[in-house]
């Protein structure tokens, strides 16, 4: 009688620990709301949310909060990049040939505020010229920004947003999570 209650005891014991595992992993996928808006948190060292979800012709507006104490960044990309063995950034910018995104502050952009913001060419990829590196956001302890953009097609997969501050020990350290766009 003895060994059957103790079975169930460590059955219950297992399950429980599974139960609170699963509670405590990481947050599920968000998808914008009926305004199309996300906020997404970056601390140490994570998104909260850490996934998104995306309909291709939806027009979305991130809200990028920065909730930690150290500057952060954030991008969206496939294939990370390495500059001397650290993570750097993506091969494929997620941004790449999209028209009229919009940032606030301007200034939040890495580049953006140093282009010719009059110039006919106002695609990520210009943007890449001017600055020799991949589309970001960046904000310091305690400020956030806006992204504002529609979805396209040429976004159709999964990508991955990252944090590469520290050269990379962000990335490293889990600063990174999953977009997944759908048609």
């Amino acid at each position: 009688m003895s060994r059957i209650r103790n079975g169930w005891r460590i059955t219950i014991l297992a399950l429980a620990v599974v139960l609170v595992a699963a509670a405590c992993g990481g947050d599920s996928a968000a998808e914008p709301d009926d305004s199309g808006n996300i906020t997404i948190d970056l601390s140490e060292f994570s998104f909260s949310p850490d996934g998104l979800n995306l309909k291709v012709g939806d027009t979305v507006t991130i809200t990028l909060r920065n909730t930690g104490e150290k500057p952060h960044e954030w991008m969206i990309g496939r294939d990370v990049d390495t500059d001397e063995g650290f993570p750097d950034g993506f091969h494929e910018n997620f941004f790449d040939d999209v028209m009229g995104i919009a940032v606030a502050p301007e200034d939040a952009a890495m580049g953006q505020s140093d282009m010719d913001m009059d110039s006919t060419d106002t695609t990520v990829a210009a943007m890449e010229d001017e600055m020799g590196h991949g589309f970001m956001v960046m904000r310091p302890p305690g400020e956030q920004a806006t992204v504002t953009f529609t979805v396209t097609e040429d976004q159709i997969g999964e990508w991955e947003m990252a944090c590469f501050e520290e050269d990379g020990a962000h990335y490293d350290d889990g600063m990174k999570g999953k977009v997944t766009v759908e048609a």
